[in-house]
């Protein structure tokens, strides 16, 4: 049993490592030796760890992998740079009533 989880990729600022998106990408999926995982919901159990020693290889580049899960609500963005990882999760507020919008 698992989870499943719509992943997308992205860099923050600039990338020094010369490398597109596209190659970065491939590399992620040979280092978590899955086919995929930013094109369909999926199952990747060790993205922390995957992450966390890719950005490793380049320390200088912030990676942005940003996640959606099957539960309503679950959605989250994870920074990593230079084998750390910050986590950041939306906060949604309702605004107050207002009678007056009738």
């Amino acid at each position: 049993m698992g989870y499943y989880t719509y992943h997308t990729f992205s860099i923050e600022g600039d990338d020094p490592s010369g490398l597109t998106e596209e190659e970065h990408i491939t590399n992620i999926e040979t280092l978590a030796d899955y086919t995929g995982l930013f094109e369909e919901y999926c199952k990747w159990y060790d993205e922390s760890d995957d992450m966390t020693k890719y950005s490793l290889l380049y320390p200088t580049t912030i990676f942005v992998i940003s996640g959606e899960g099957e539960e309503t609500g679950d959605i989250w963005s994870a920074y990593y740079l230079n084998g750390k990882r910050q986590e950041l999760r939306p906060t949604i507020v309702w605004p107050d009533f207002d009678k007056t919008k009738f």
